[in-house]
């Protein structure tokens, strides 16, 4: 709620920045309930007890050599958003 009525009601320069902060978790909390990987976890013989939602399937990204994990892929938004967006906070 308080995100809420920082996004309809905040104004001045502080305000963007928590406008910023409030859109950011909204955006999160949006995309963790449409992840598939918090929903499910692959059960092999490599991950017996479950991969935990994609943390312990490792994969190789080429292009961001940093990102390890298929769960941490999916978000950072496959890399999807260009770097042409600019973060304000």
């Amino acid at each position: 709620k308080k995100c809420t009525d920082t996004l309809k009601n905040a104004k001045g320069p502080i305000s963007t920045i928590g406008k910023s902060l409030c859109l950011r978790l909204l955006i999160h909390i949006i995309e963790d309930i449409h992840q598939p990987l918090h929903a499910t976890s692959l059960v092999s013989n490599e991950f017996p007890k479950g991969d935990r939602g994609g943390n312990m399937f490792e994969i190789k990204y080429l292009k961001k050599k940093s990102i390890k994990q298929l769960h941490k892929y999916w978000d950072s938004a496959a890399d999807s958003i260009p770097a042409s967006i600019r973060n304000p906070v």
